[in-house]
């Protein structure tokens, strides 16, 4: 098997200037691109880069255009703090894809990169978002992380997602229906809610109908959490499923993996 070096750069653009720090490689060498711009900057140097398959964007920007011009891209990390154009991007076959705290970041922009190509997403800090539906679009998507969605109160129908093995759900305030996980093909899931939301009883009986889910790590964050939680791992263990609790579970190395 193919082993992957990523050559790693840094470069962060502030008030004193534009530093670049290559970890010792040529320019042309670079795959892994992380940018930080703490002022609205142009990306018209992008070109010095031509072997880039993964690119890092946190700060302002004037414009994405010039991103149009690389090739080759499948691993994006896009944290904006000002309103762009994203549509650059859509060419791109983009395999991993994760937006957070992306100002003006709504699902219309979002949807067109929600490709075949797309295995790996990661969506979060954002009050745009309300509906996660439009996540079914990424048909072959095998691995999904929503965390800090404050308006959503939903989890999109995930059984129509027929490759997705991993599930992190972190911090969604909202949430009090949970039902899209019944029949997916979900194997190992994280969960942190705020079970106020949701009884327990209504949790374990999901759970029981995930029937590929070999591991779970669930965390309820309220009051009664305890309470909630022995009465799913009670349900759990009178009907033969207790075997999927897992709170030591390594979950990011299952984000890591490919099925």
């Amino acid at each position: 098997e193919e082993v992957i070096i990523m050559r790693k750069c840094i470069i962060t653009i502030d008030d004193s200037g534009f530093h670049v720090d290559l970890n010792g490689n040529a320019k042309g060498d670079i795959t892994y691109l992380t940018i930080n711009s703490f002022v609205k900057s142009e990306l018209h140097f992008l070109n010095e880069y031509p072997n880039l398959n993964a690119i890092s964007l946190t700060g302002k920007f004037s414009s994405l255009q010039p991103l149009s011009q690389l090739t080759g891209i499948e691993t994006v990390f896009l944290n904006v703090s000002n309103q762009l154009d994203i549509s650059p991007l859509y060419d791109w076959r983009i395999k991993n894809l994760e937006i957070c705290f992306a100002l003006g970041m709504t699902v219309d922009k979002i949807e067109p990169l929600l490709t075949e190509y797309i295995e790996c997403l990661q969506l979060g800090y954002t009050r745009k978002i309300t509906d996660l539906s439009f996540v079914t679009k990424a048909v072959n998507l095998q691995r999904l992380r929503l965390y800090e969605l404050p308006c959503v109160t939903q989890l999109p129908e995930l059984y129509k997602l027929q490759r997705l093995y991993a599930l992190k759900v972190e911090y969604m305030h909202k949430v009090r229906n949970i039902d899209g996980l019944i029949n997916s093909s979900i194997k190992y899931m994280n969960l942190t809610l705020f079970a106020d939301k949701l009884s327990g009883t209504k949790i374990s009986k999901i759970i029981q109908e995930m029937k590929f889910l070999k591991q779970l790590n669930i965390n309820l964050i309220d009051r009664n959490s305890s309470i909630r939680y022995d009465v799913i791992s009670n349900q759990l263990h009178k009907n033969g499923h207790i075997d999927v609790l897992n709170d030591t579970m390594n979950f990011d190395r299952w984000m890591e993996l490919l099925m």
